[in-house]
């Protein structure tokens, strides 16, 4: 599942006029289910936003690691 979150701080620190254009600055979410409810129907089990730990290269390339679960 991904989900779309309207950033709205971004929005206004860019200047993206949402009053006359309609454009936002968005943030993608993916929800991943918790590791320990595989064994649960959907509408039951624990969905998370999929996180995970990133660095900058030397290479200015972004390296992404392990997946890290907290709370929504």
């Amino acid at each position: 599942m991904v989900y779309v979150q309207i950033n709205y701080d971004e929005t206004t620190l860019v200047k993206m006029k949402l009053e006359s254009t309609g454009n936002y600055h968005v943030n993608f979410l993916k929800k991943v289910q918790h590791p320990d409810d595989k064994h649960l129907c959907d509408d039951t089990a624990r969905w998370l936003p999929e996180w995970h730990e990133y660095k900058i290269d030397s290479n200015i390339i972004t390296v992404y690691g392990a997946r890290t679960l907290f709370s929504p």
